[in-house]
């Protein structure tokens, strides 16, 4: 079912999860993008924009993504075990 959604891009996801109301999935892709999906397919995702990251000179992808009990945030990780915070609707910078 997740193929359905994400197949518009090229690069594969890297995590997946579900909102706590089952409405919404937040994907993470390699090409250090994090999506927003409405799980019905009825609205368009929302990208989460922030800061290029790096380690060692290698460019680093979200590993990891969860949601906040309340649904308004998500948290996702990266290799180098840092983790940002995010508006789940896509407002503002990230968080944390």
């Amino acid at each position: 079912m997740l193929a359905a959604f994400t197949s518009r891009w090229t690069m594969p996801e890297t995590c997946a999860a579900w909102s706590p109301d089952s409405r919404h999935i937040v994907t993470t892709y390699k090409d250090r993008s994090t999506r927003v999906l409405d799980a019905g397919g009825i609205e368009k995702p929302v990208v989460l924009k922030g800061r290029p990251t790096t380690l060692d000179g290698q460019a680093l992808f979200y590993t990891s993504a969860a949601w906040s009990p309340d649904g308004r945030l998500i948290v996702t990780s990266i290799r180098d075990n840092s983790a940002t915070v995010w508006r789940a609707d896509g407002s503002g910078e990230p968080i944390i």
